[in-house]
């Protein structure tokens, strides 16, 4: 199985090479194998995991080298994005610094830390050259939610108890203790409940992006993938996913009352997310009278989010700073690829911190958060600039929100949880591709101006 698997991923390669917008897609199937494969293979080694991002990686290449023309035009057009790199390499030059110096083997770490922050701004390039026009991005949504759609029968196979091949942990029983019952987290086909309710809740905010564009038969049949999403997003149990399509929907709402989008598009818009919410609402509620646990604890969700945000935010990126002090403890000392490399960092940078403000503080400090928050403000304002070059009553902007919405909703995520990126490069590269997007619009809306221009 071991070598089916690096087979498949040595065609994916072979595939992207002759066409890296085709290799997305191929990038996709991996991404839904590989979980399933490393649980059949002997020992599960963490390698089949990692592998999945091999093809990727050739993704990367490849565009950057055939699309150098489109690359440089994207320099030009957002020097923010230029400003932003260069405060973000400055605020990881001192934890670098900080890891080759403090540990044995710690440049390893470094390189790794490294990475995982650096990935983002290659998902912010990538999305840029992918986007071509709106059925580019529509045609990337339907493939991720049906490939993630049919991997998702995993989840009520396992809620139900099947015996089959792949289904769990890896490794490990996740269990919530509340008071009066407990709640088994599924993980279904995919490595833990966190991986599957991300893909559950990216399967809800495509969905309803798809319906929302779609003519009526279509749009219910991409409504019936929402349903799917919403319900395996309950039993993954992970409250932190729970939350990303709600702020989508917030997100999106509020920016659509400041940024404008077509009347008709946001109308209809508006009236597909509101009748998801509406079914949501009421199966959850129905559920919970029957006495379903799962439901009963994502009804928590909201309830218990104050709690969770000052224990886990506020008071980790205290205990981080008293931890590792205000320069921070080294950069890698709080992903997980720590574990692998058997790096020992010793009691001053133990890498516990579950939330992404404390990841940062233990690794960079508080010199290096600043600097990270005002590179996340050039991205911002690039965000901005990319809103601003295209009209008003376009559904190319109204399509640019949405996107805004989806990263608002992962980055929620990921302030509260950020393992599931930093430990899977292939989570944060969708993700950033996704925002990369918004920065390509305006080339869509160009061209479909010159078109109606020329007729």
């Amino acid at each position: 199985m071991e070598y089916a698997f690096l087979t498949l991923v040595a065609l994916c390669c072979f595939v992207t090479v002759m066409n890296w917008r085709v290799g997305l897609y191929a990038c996709l199937i991996i991404d839904v194998v590989r979980d399933p494969i490393r649980k059949l293979v002997d020992d599960q080694p963490v390698w089949v995991t990692i592998a999945g991002a091999i093809p990727w990686m050739v993704v990367m290449l490849r565009a950057f080298h055939t699309e150098q023309t489109e690359f440089r035009a994207m320099v030009v057009r957002y020097p923010q994005m230029l400003q932003a790199l260069g405060v973000f390499l400055v605020a990881l030059a001192p934890g670098f610094f900080l890891s080759c110096v403090l540990y044995p083997s710690g440049y390893i770490l470094a390189f790794i830390g490294a990475a995982s922050y650096l990935g983002p701004f290659v998902g912010l390039a990538l999305g840029y050259l992918f986007v071509r026009e709106e059925e580019t991005l529509f045609r990337f949504f339907k493939a991720y939610v049906l490939v993630n759609s049919v991997a998702m029968i995993g989840t009520p196979l396992e809620f139900l108890n099947y015996d089959v091949p792949a289904l769990g942990g890896i490794r490990v029983d996740w269990i919530r203790y509340r008071e009066g019952y407990t709640v088994d987290l599924i993980t279904g086909f995919y490595r833990s409940p966190d991986v599957m309710g991300l893909h559950a809740a990216h399967i809800m905010m495509f969905g309803l992006i798809l319906a929302s564009r779609a003519r009526s038969l279509f749009a219910a049949g991409w409504l019936t993938t929402v349903l799917w999403g919403a319900a395996c997003l309950v039993l993954c149990g992970r409250r932190k996913m729970i939350a990303i399509p709600a702020i989508f929907i917030l997100t999106y709402l509020g920016l659509s009352l400041f940024y404008g989008a077509p009347r008709r598009v946001r109308a209809v818009t508006r009236i597909v997310f509101a009748g998801a919410v509406a079914v949501g609402i009421f199966l959850l509620v129905n559920a919970g009278q029957h006495g379903n646990e799962y439901a009963e604890y994502a009804s928590t969700t909201l309830s218990e989010l104050p709690d969770r945000l000052s224990r886990n935010v506020i008071e980790g990126a205290q205990v981080s700073v008293r931890q590792s002090g205000v320069l921070g403890g080294g950069l890698g000392t709080g992903t997980q690829g720590r574990y692998y490399t058997g790096v020992q960092t010793g009691r001053a940078a133990r890498g516990w911190q579950e939330d992404a403000i404390g990841r940062i503080l233990l690794e960079v400090g508080v010199p290096g958060l600043v600097l990270m928050l005002l590179s996340g403000w050039c991205v911002l304002r690039s965000f901005q600039e990319a809103l601003s070059l295209v009209p008003r009553e376009s559904s190319v902007r109204d399509l640019q929100l949405l996107l805004i919405a989806v990263v608002a909703g992962d980055l929620a995520s990921f302030l509260v949880a950020h393992q599931h990126f930093s430990g899977d490069p292939v989570s944060a590269l969708i993700v950033t591709l996704l925002a990369g997007c918004v920065l390509g619009a305006p080339r869509v809306s160009a061209d479909r101006s010159s078109m109606i221009a020329a007729r």
